[in-house]
């Protein structure tokens, strides 16, 4: 079995990426790690 995707996000202000985020939390063997938003 291949290792897990381990994915972390830089820059959360687009609105596509929750869509994104949520199809890949979804999928068997993704880790998602972190988020980072340069903007409060």
């Amino acid at each position: 079995m291949a290792d897990a995707l381990r994915c972390a996000v830089l820059g959360m202000a687009h609105d596509h990426l929750w869509s994104n985020l949520n199809e890949l939390a979804a999928l068997p063997d993704v880790e998602l790690l972190a988020g980072a938003e340069y903007n409060p």
